[in-house]
């Protein structure tokens, strides 16, 4: 066996390991000229462990995203977009549950969001699910506007039968200060809890 460097070294796409892997990595170089490459560790973890590579100029910056390369492909965060601020990269958190990853460019850090419904590389805001499964509870939602750094946890009045409980919400708009949210739900005042009833929620951001 060869002696492992302990380096983190471009994948070998050849090796029978990462079969079809190359349909999920792709080098790229953004309109920013940010330059965005997958590799692994030249060690125990090679065939476990992916790492992302952000790099400009004489600067780099990697985001380890460990044991991925055991589950689906999916999982492996896929370059998406980037604004003035962020790049972005999508990948999936469960069979149906999406998932983020936020470079930041200013402050050169990786960011995941799991259980994203909706987010806006225009107005740099997202929408994801705290952690619950309750089946028969309200519908609780949380919300980053990234411009301000500001962060709300708001719920639905009607109640919310579906799992997972994403399945709910029917229509997210972005605006520059403010998130509306639509989600179709049971209605609370309906004690057999089969009467569906529309509901809109709007958070706002404090300019």
């Amino acid at each position: 066996m060869f002696a492992q460097t302990n380096r983190i070294i471009p994948i070998n796409l050849k090796d029978t390991n990462y079969i079809d892997l190359e349909l999920y990595v792709h080098d790229t170089t953004t309109k920013d000229n940010w330059k965005i490459s997958y590799a692994v560790k030249d060690d125990s973890t090679r065939y476990k462990d992916i790492y992302i590579k952000c790099a400009k100029g004489k600067s780099k910056y990697y985001y380890r995203n460990a044991d991925v390369l055991l589950l689906r492909r999916d999982f492996i965060p896929q370059y998406r977009s980037e604004n003035n601020r962020y790049i972005f990269f999508e990948m999936i958190c469960a069979t149906e549950c999406n998932a983020l990853l936020i470079f930041d460019k200013k402050n050169l850090n990786f960011t995941p969001y799991l259980s994203v419904i909706d987010y806006s590389n225009l107005y740099n805001q997202i929408v994801f699910m705290p952690a619950s499964t309750k089946p028969f509870d309200k519908l609780t939602v949380k919300t980053i506007n990234l411009n301000s750094n500001q962060t709300k946890i708001v719920s639905f009045k009607n109640i919310c039968s579906s799992l997972p409980k994403e399945l709910s919400i029917t229509k997210v708009n972005f605006d520059s200060d403010s998130i509306k949210i639509m989600a179709k739900l049971i209605d609370a005042k309906d004690k057999s809890h089969t009467k569906e009833i529309e509901e809109e929620l709007t958070i706002t951001f404090k300019k």
